[in-house]
């Protein structure tokens, strides 16, 4: 167990943190007495002699809210996402530009499908400039099935883009992270809580061909596939609440809960065989940073426009069904909603007052 030197943030469930450089950002989160906080603390790692650091950040910020996303875009901007301040669940973005003193919040006013109002998702970046909203539950409890991209343009300007294709399952208080382009979702619950159980605790979304996936290819229905055969690793993902860290093409998860079940073990994935050019840790010198940022902006547009072009596809090949089938029932098990997600068993979260 560590003991950094300085005045530690005070103890606090369902907070963000992101990695910068040597350093992990934490911010906001709920304290014992349910009261939620928008402070921003940084652990620095860079000496032998850890640290706490208090940031001082000028004027407005995302507020006290618990429940949201964080992570580091372009290797700059630190992207806070969504969350509950208490009253509402929220569908807010910001960011703070790490490389421009003072620390300043901006509320983006993305162009786009903007995302709906959620709590309990994922946000996670890839190292060439997106950041991946996925999941999460809205203010009813309902778990979501979503998934947005955050890409800002060469002229500054921020766009939410919703990515393509049919995700396996609803979810929220999963875990997700990614290698290269492939987004990698693990485990997670449905309403009421309940696990995610079998093939549907495991997704990829791949972001450079649009599509999601499961172990039998390109996901083209939400119903899950049954199997006789027992897969173990399906097993080890029944949880919610894990943390995820990809490292090459590693993926490590550790703990969780499963049902009541608080876990302390520690799993490794291998995705050998795919390997990109996201894979390399950039540099962080100005330079660097700079020209990454000008590469992010490139690759958001190249994304943004290979993610369009996969929704008209869809959308062109859904009219096509839809005239060919005018008088013949539809298939309801591709169309609604999980039975598991229609339980109105309450959410396990209490209510923060």
């Amino acid at each position: 167990r560590l003991h950094p030197a300085g005045d530690p943030p005070s103890p606090r469930a369902a907070h963000s943190a992101a990695a910068v450089g040597t350093m992990v950002v934490f911010q906001g989160g709920i304290g014992p007495a349910g009261h939620s906080t928008d402070d921003l603390y940084v652990l620095d790692l860079t000496n032998d002699k850890f640290k706490w650091h208090r940031v001082v950040v000028q004027g407005a910020g995302p507020g006290p809210r618990y429940g949201h996303c964080m992570d580091l875009v372009a290797q700059r901007y630190l992207v806070s996402v969504s969350g509950n301040d208490g009253k509402r669940v929220l569908s807010d973005a910001w960011a703070l530009d790490t490389a421009q003193k003072p620390y300043k919040w901006q509320k983006l006013n993305p162009d786009g499908d903007r995302p709906s109002a959620r709590m309990y998702g994922t946000a996670s970046a890839r190292s060439d400039g997106m950041l991946l909203l996925c999941g999460g539950r809205d203010a009813s409890g309902t778990p979501l099935s979503d998934a947005y991209g955050l890409l800002m343009h060469t002229n500054g300007q921020w766009e939410w883009t919703l990515a393509p294709g049919i995700s396996p399952s609803p979810r929220y208080q999963h875990a997700a992270v990614f290698v290269g382009a492939r987004l990698h979702v693990t485990g997670g619950v449905l309403r009421g809580g309940r696990a995610i159980e079998g093939e549907g605790a495991i997704a990829v979304l791949d972001t450079a061909a649009g599509v999601w996936l499961d172990k039998n290819g390109i996901v083209t229905s939400r119903t899950l596939k049954s199997s006789n055969e027992h897969d173990a690793s399906s097993d080890l993902l029944r949880r919610c609440r894990h943390a995820a860290a990809s490292v090459g093409s590693q993926i490590y998860i550790y703990g969780g809960l499963r049902g009541d079940i608080l876990l302390d073990d520690f799993l490794i994935a291998e995705n050998a065989p795919f390997q990109s050019e996201t894979d390399r840790v950039p540099s962080t010198d100005k330079k660097s940073i700079d020209m990454l940022t000008e590469a992010s902006a490139a690759e958001a547009e190249a994304v943004s426009a290979v993610w369009r072009a996969a929704k008209e596809a869809s959308h062109a090949s859904s009219e096509d069904s839809l005239s060919d089938g005018i008088g013949s029932e539809s298939p309801l098990s591709e169309t609604s909603p999980m039975a598991d997600d229609l339980d109105d068993g309450g959410s396990m979260e209490p209510d923060v007052k």
